[in-house]
């Protein structure tokens, strides 16, 4: 983590497994995560990006967050999980109003291993917030709408259909 400079902090982070294998199958497990923030006054800005390779189940000491690939497993442990996320809030502190949004795109990758076809899925969703104190902000209504593109990829899903969201 960074200092503090005029409002703008920087996390970066990198871990690894300790095993290069699972059972027969070479991995090279890892995931690298970096994010900005930004608070200035009633403003925040965030944004990250984060990747996980070879999270299959690779081993029993997988690095922190790469013990699950979101469509490999113990056996189809090769692939990439990587997300952009993105969202931002304006705070009006007289009238107990925030307004906020977010906006994120995860693509996700298992590699072919065997018998097994690759798999590929990719989403945005994105999120709409107005928060409204009443007298104060102890009391709040809260209005939120968010909506998730169809999804779309390979060797998921053979019917796409309602794969996306409105809530």
């Amino acid at each position: 983590t960074s200092p503090d400079i005029y409002g703008l902090k920087l996390l970066v982070s990198y871990a690894v497994g300790e095993q290069v294998t699972n059972g027969a199958i070479k991995v090279d497990p890892y995931t690298i995560n970096v994010a900005a923030h930004y608070r200035r006054g009633p403003l925040y800005v965030g944004a990250s990006y984060e990747t996980r390779n070879d999270c299959g189940n690779p081993d029993t000491n997988a690095a922190a967050g790469c013990n699950a690939s979101a469509l490999g497993g113990a056996t189809q442990p090769k692939g990439t999980d990587s997300a952009i996320r993105v969202g931002a809030s304006y705070d009006l502190k007289q009238t107990w109003t925030k307004l906020a949004v977010a906006y994120e795109h995860i693509d996700l990758m298992a590699k072919a291993e065997g018998a097994l076809a690759k798999k590929t899925l990719q989403r945005d969703v994105f999120w709409g917030v107005i928060t409204q104190g009443i007298m104060s902000n102890d009391n709040q209504v809260i209005l939120a709408y968010g909506m998730a593109t169809k999804a779309s990829g390979e060797g998921v899903f053979t019917d796409k259909t309602g794969t996306d969201a409105s809530y």
